[in-house]
């Protein structure tokens, strides 16, 4: 079976308060698809998900946000988490990362409520963008996850077509 991001580099971004389940699916979907992840966090060492009403487990953080580029990366992801957003989109280097995948035009998916990330980071007016993709996952995460998969992988087959 071929893996259909082999040879990707996704960033995903993130901040304490990150949904747990969104966060544990991605990574799995990512891996099984074979993209290499580097989570990129505003804390050092390890995030804390959020768990429905309670702080759960801790993702280990590759990269400061401060240190991140964003042209190191093929694919960004922000998993949904209200509280996570809120921090990320407090963040200047949240909207440097994201600023350098929309002039890039390189895919991006936010999923959930990390469409307030554009909003907050000044970038509204990508939201209907090709190489953004958005929507409510809430309950549906493994389909919106496949979806998430089909938009990568269309996303880099219009690019060699161009």
């Amino acid at each position: 079976m071929t893996k259909r991001l082999n040879g990707k580099k996704a960033l995903i971004l993130v901040s304490s308060g990150v949904d747990e389940t969104a966060m544990s699916m991605l990574q799995r979907e990512l891996l099984n698809e074979g993209a290499t992840i580097k989570t990129v966090g505003t804390e050092q060492g390890l995030v804390n998900s959020w768990n429905d009403k309670a702080w759960g487990l801790y993702f280990p953080v590759d990269i400061q946000i401060s240190l991140a580029l964003g042209s190191d990366f093929d694919l960004l992801i922000v998993p949904n988490g209200e509280r996570g957003i809120k921090k990320l989109s407090a963040n200047p280097h949240a909207e440097r990362i994201l600023s350098s995948f929309i002039v890039a035009q390189k895919p991006m998916c936010l999923m959930g409520d990390a469409l307030e990330l554009l909003v907050k980071t000044g970038h509204a007016e990508h939201e209907k963008s090709a190489n953004v993709m958005t929507g409510e996952c809430v309950g549906e995460i493994p389909a919106f996850l496949q979806k998430m998969i089909e938009y990568f992988v269309d996303e880099e087959s219009m690019k060699i077509a161009a």
